[in-house]
């Protein structure tokens, strides 16, 4: 620095900051039994928000590798989770069967006869991903006008219109439907009953 005899300005830069932003570099795995989300596929998770989306919020049985997933969270933003599979992990399902639709790659491999599509004679339906997150599901179809599903669902009241058939030039007649997804007992939304 210079020095001055006689008054005069003198400029300096100085750097008032002492603190380097930290820059996330690492990335990280877990493989867990989460209660909801793809089975044995990885998916790249940025955020806790994005871990509860994708995997839901821990429970009894999953919260080791939940919280071991959000720790790692908080000081990085990109964690690799496969979600692994038991043997008695299975799909929600409107008939009762037991199904197994791992990952979209999956469901996109298997095919469904026509008896098994959710207009057939064999109405049902499987939820997106396996666990008992999918029980809390209630679905209800409405064709022309006839409502299938409980006497007592928020459904009944949800549609203002009956679906309407109407004639094509193809043999068979069209026909809308209308379909209500409701969260049941609350586990998906928060709240029961939610359409």
């Amino acid at each position: 620095m210079g020095f001055l005899v006689s008054p005069g300005v003198d400029v300096n830069e100085v750097d008032l900051t002492n603190v380097i932003p930290a820059v996330s570099t690492s990335i990280g795995g877990i493989v867990g039994h989460f209660k909801w989300g793809p089975v044995q596929e990885v998916l790249s998770v940025g955020s806790e928000k994005e871990l509860v989306a994708n995997y839901g919020k821990p429970n009894n049985s999953t919260y080791k590798q939940w919280f071991q997933a959000s720790a790692f969270l908080q000081y990085g933003n990109a964690l690799n989770v496969y979600r692994h599979n038991s043997a008695s992990l299975n799909n929600a399902s409107s008939n009762g069967g037991t199904y197994l639709v791992k990952n979209e790659d999956n469901y996109n491999s298997q095919t469904l006869s026509v008896s098994d599509s959710p207009i057939g004679d064999k109405d049902y339906f499987v939820a997106r991903y396996a666990g008992d997150l999918g029980n809390s599901l209630e679905v209800c179809v409405i064709t022309n006008g006839n409502y299938t599903g409980n006497a007592n669902s928020t459904a009944k009241g949800a549609v203002k219109a009956a679906p309407q058939s109407y004639d094509s030039p193809e043999p068979d007649p069209k026909e809308d439907i209308h379909i209500v997804i409701i969260d049941e007992d609350g586990l998906i939304t928060g709240t029961k009953n939610t359409i």
